[in-house]
């Protein structure tokens, strides 16, 4: 997935801390094939991979309970991206945050 972000007035500086705290927790999740963040201003892109819509989803349930309130108090979620297929569940958890779908249609 990719996630274009911007930090709320006042926010930058609790961005990073925040960021942090999700690495580490994704990192100890273990499932995530890629999870990075990049700036440039105020704009935030978010890069997450799984190797499938399960992990992805564990993920979210664990994004959810423990750091989506943090999350939207910081940032504003402006365009968001899953590639690949996502099942119908995780469709219905992440639906607030406004994905566009995409299906692979080639490469390596």
């Amino acid at each position: 997935m990719l996630g274009k972000l911007i930090i709320k007035d006042g926010k930058t500086g609790l961005a990073a801390p925040l960021v942090s705290k999700l690495s580490d927790d994704v990192k100890a999740q273990g499932n995530a094939v890629r999870y990075e963040y990049f700036i440039a201003g105020n704009e935030v892109h978010l890069f997450e991979a799984y190797a499938d819509s399960d992990g992805w989803e564990r993920h979210v349930d664990r994004f959810l309970e423990n750091y989506a309130d943090e999350f939207l108090t910081i940032f504003e979620p402006n365009q968001m991206f899953a590639y690949g297929p996502v099942s119908q569940k995780l469709k219905e958890k992440i639906k607030d945050f406004g994905f566009t779908y995409f299906d692979k249609l080639g490469g390596v």
